[in-house]
Order: C-alpha cells, then sequence, then structure tokens
C-alpha cells in the first residue's frame, strides 16, 4: 500500500518500504505541502529505532517481535506496551508508534476500528481473525488450516505471519535472546566473553534461516561442556554453508487451480521467465519452501508428484514427464518420507500427518 490516515480527517502519511515491504520512511501530506515524518531502522528485519523530528526512540522487542518497550537517547522510557493473545493493547491509550503487535502497522490505533496491515491481508487484534482469506488451501488432514480467516492456526504465542501469507515460528527467536541475555549479563559481571557464547549466538541465528536446523546454539553450547570448542565452531560453519546452498521450490497452476508442474531453482526470476517463454506457463513458489537445501530438492520434488501425480499416472502434472527420484530407487521410500516432511511443515494439501 502506498499510504493511510487517521480517521476520516486527518492528514495522509505515505510510506517509502522495502523489498520486505517495512517501511523505512513516512511522509505526511497535509492540503499541499508534503513534509519528512519519520524514518525506521532495522537490523535482520527486526525494529532497531524510530527517527523523526523529536529525536530517536529505541525499541526493545519481544519473542514476537512486538515493540514492548520504547526509550529515547537518554534511556528514558517514552511507551509500554502490553498485548493479549492476540495482539489487542491491554492498555488501550492512545500512543505515538503505530509499530505494534508483531512488528506490525497499526492503523486507526486510536479508535476501536484497528486494524494491522500485514501486507497481503488486514488483521484484527480485537477478534483475532484476518479479514481476508488465506490464499493458500487449508490441508483436510491439519485442522488448524481449516479456518483461513483464522490467526496463526489459533497459536499466536508459537507462530508468527510476516505477510499474511506464510506462518513462522518464533522458537529461534527465543534462542537468540536466551544468548543475547547471557553475554549481556556476562558483559555486566565485568567478565570475558567466550567464544562458545559467541558461536552459539551465529548458530541460533544461522538456524533462524535454515529450515529444520533450530537450536544450533543449544548444540554448540553442549559440544562445549565435552571440551569439543573447535568442532563447535565447524558446527556452525556448516550451518552458514547449508544457508548459501539453497533452491526454491515452484509450481504452476492451470485456469482451475491444478497443479501442473513442479519443480526447483536457485534462480526463481531467470526460471519463471524460461518457462512462460518456452511452455507458455507460469510458475510461482511454493509458500514456506523458497529456500530449501540442495541436498533435499529431489526429495521434496518427488513428495509434490506423489501428491499430484504425472500426467501418465493419471495426475495433474502434465508437464512433468518423469519422477524426479526413480521408485526403483533403493532409497526411494526414505527420500520421499524426508520431502513429505518439508511439506508437512507448511501443511501442504494432501499431506499425511
Amino acid at each position: 500500500r502506498l499510504s493511510f490516515r487517521e480517521g476520516v480527517s486527518g492528514p495522509w502519511t505515505y510510506s517509502l518500504r522495502g523489498l520486505d515491504g517495512k517501511v523505512l520512511r513516512e511522509y505526511v501530506l497535509n492540503g499541499t505541502t508534503w513534509s519528512w515524518s519519520k524514518d525506521l531502522v532495522y537490523r535482520q528485519g527486526q525494529l532497531l529505532a524510530a527517527i523523526d523530528g523529536s529525536g530517536t526512540r529505541h525499541f526493545t522487542l519481544d519473542h514476537l517481535g512486538s515493540p514492548r518497550l520504547i526509550t529515547d537517547a537518554g534511556r528514558n522510557v517514552v511507551e509500554y506496551h502490553a498485548y493479549w493473545g492476540y495482539g489487542a493493547e491491554i492498555d488501550t491509550a492512545c500512543g505515538v508508534e503505530r509499530m505494534k503487535f508483531t512488528g506490525h502497522e497499526r492503523d486507526n490505533q486510536c479508535t476501536a476500528g484497528m486494524l494491522d496491515y500485514m501486507h497481503a491481508r488486514y488483521y484484527n487484534p480485537t477478534i483475532g481473525r484476518f479479514l481476508g482469506v488465506d490464499q493458500g488451501n487449508g490441508n483436510a488432514e491439519a485442522p488448524g488450516s481449516w479456518n483461513r480467516y483464522a490467526y496463526a492456526r489459533g497459536n499466536p504465542v508459537k507462530y508468527v505471519d510476516p505477510d499474511g501469507r506464510v506462518i513462522d515460528t518464533v522458537l529461534d527467536i527465543g534462542f537468540i535472546a536466551m544468548d543475547v541475555a547471557d553475554i549481556a549479563g556476562t558483559l555486566f559481571a565485568g567478565e570475558r566473553t567466550t567464544r562458545t557464547q559467541w558461536a552459539a549466538l551465529g548458530g541460533d541465528v544461522a538456524g533462524a534461516f535454515i529450515p529444520f536446523a533450530t537450536g544450533i546454539g543449544a548444540g554448540i553450547r553442549a559440544l562445549n561442556r565435552a571440551d569439543n570448542a573447535v568442532d563447535a565452531l565447524r558446527t556452525l560453519d556448516r550451518a552458514a554453508n547449508a544457508r548459501d546452498a539453497t533452491v526454491a521450490i515452484y509450481r504452476s497452476l492451470d485456469a482451475a487451480g491444478n497443479v501442473q508442474y513442479v519443480g526447483f531453482t536457485k534462480d526463481f526470476a531467470r526460471r519463471a521467465a524460461f518457462h512462460l517463454r518456452s511452455k507458455g506457463i507460469e510458475i510461482e513458489q511454493v509458500a514456506g519452501l523458497h529456500s530449501i537445501p540442495v541436498a533435499d530438492k529431489r526429495a521434496v520434488e518427488q513428495a509434490l508428484m506423489e501428491i499430484h501425480k504425472l500426467g501418465k499416472e493419471g495426475g495433474s502434472l502434465i508437464w512433468n514427464k518423469i519422477n524426479s527420484i526413480a521408485k526403483a530407487n533403493p532409497k526411494y521410500a526414505e527420500e520421499l518420507e524426508r520431502g513429505m516432511q518439508w511439506l508437512r511443515q507448511m501443511d501442504y494439501p494432501g499431506v499425511r500427518p
């Protein structure tokens, strides 16, 4: 979106956004006069500060990414926010900052009609429901996905929804916060930090971006207790390498919504242009499967083929001609199960629990 206004008579505020949709700068249009309003500062996607004409305000976030404590440059408390489970504020007093529950923009925060802008959809924190339907299909075998207006599958403590389409787990965020607190406590006590503390923090940061790699930092700390710090750092190196060696899983739908092609690629934009030019079909990334380790790419692709079936088998995959993994392969069952694990993680339709 480009702009918003508080109420029906307030000035329009226009936003300059980054590629991820987060607000970087705001301008206010009052009549015919434009003026700079504020800048927002992020690190690793987490909101750090807001800068406007009154100075700089710093944000302290909880494990969900919701601003709780806002302080000025002199460490004075400017605002404090507490939320009910689904994001409505416990204290309904109107504040200055619009960045609220899980770091999303809150419109009409001073009225009963407050809504959170979550990019793909608007969310009502008072009732814990989206105003628009989920773009993805529900999974008949995953009851949490049946209500396509529901937020975070009914578990707003464990999951967040960064863009209104795909939920993320916040477990790694908790690990990172624990690591930071550990390091801060050591420094506050006037002691020297250790390589293991920093390696654990780095491991958990890496784990936040690598599917199925939660708790790398915990593994590093365990290795240290076994006097194996060298192996711990190697674990971190492997995590970093795994982050770089990934592919995106994509699919193509026909006019009726049937999946007619599945595949994987390291360069989605280039592959999309190729398919449009050569086959006349459009492809889309499968939600939640945009960063799959290279070692698992064929397992996930074959799992999708098992669900939708090749055209020659009576399925809907008319553009896929052969299986990604031959069914005569001795490791077929093992690879298929590994691919299915990825799909279960995302509640992909048609996957057995």
